[in-house]
């Protein structure tokens, strides 16, 4: 319905609308539904926008109020390509070099006589210690004489022949100018051998004596307990002076 037209003096006056109250009271709750629809609109808007924002990287939004809805527009933003790691090539362990094991020296064999010097009585000997199946050889050229003694109640005998107790040899070697070496083995067959016939005229190398066993010289019998040297050596001059035996066997 229309308001008649009035006439003012800037000309005439459109004529107004005038809605009958029943109308008005439809259309105000109709406008307050379309504008509870449009800010839920709105709120689900800027949910979307929240959630692409942690999506996408900087998005960029464009909007529309259409009245009853809100219409939102994203730039797709191409992901980020990542590179593959490379692997950093690791250089080979480096062994250290092994030293090559030395051999362990060797000790020196033993010498199969050793001499030492020994006194007694106030005369100079010479204690050989000499390996078992070692040989004594004559030193020097001259002529051999072989004598077996025993110890018999007490008395040192040559030519008792107690078949009981053991033979203890003396050999004796004389050179031709004059000297006289004497060796004192231990017991004939369980400690020696002797090697040689008596008298017989030898040249110097020739085997004197073998030594088959451990036990000491005939001197530890009839002399001196303590000794343990398989032979007892001496050397004198033609005139009887002491010489160094010793140095006929080093």
């Amino acid at each position: 319905m229309f308001a008649p037209v009035s006439h003012g003096r800037r000309g005439p006056r459109l004529p107004q609308l005038v809605l009958p109250r029943a109308v008005v009271r439809v259309v105000a709750p109709v406008a307050g539904v379309a504008a509870g629809a449009a800010g839920a609109a709105a709120i689900v808007a800027g949910a979307a926008l929240v959630v692409a924002g942690l999506t996408a990287p900087a998005p960029v939004i464009t909007t529309a109020d259409s009245g009853t809805r809100i219409l939102a527009t994203f730039q797709p933003v191409a992901p980020a390509v990542t590179a593959a790691p490379t692997a950093v090539p690791t250089a080979a362990p480096t062994v250290a070099p092994t030293a090559a094991p030395t051999a362990a020296p060797t000790a020196a064999p033993a010498p199969a006589i050793a001499a030492v010097p020994y006194r007694y009585g106030g005369r100079a000997y010479t204690g050989l210690t000499v390996a078992t199946d070692a040989r004594i050889a004559a030193p020097f050229d001259g002529r051999v004489e072989v004598r077996l003694y025993q110890l018999v109640n007490g008395e040192i005998r040559t030519g008792a022949n107690v078949a009981s107790l053991p033979y203890f040899p003396y050999l004796y070697l004389r050179a031709a100018d004059g000297r006289l070496l004497t060796l004192r083995p231990g017991a004939v067959t369980a400690d020696s051998e002797i090697l040689v016939a008596d008298g017989a005229s030898i040249a110097a190398g020739a085997p004197l004596v073998r030594v088959i066993g451990s036990g000491p010289s005939s001197w530890a019998t009839f002399y001196d307990r303590t000794v343990t040297y398989q032979v007892m050596a001496s050397l004198v001059s033609s005139s009887g002076n002491d010489l160094d035996a010793g140095a006929l066997f080093r």
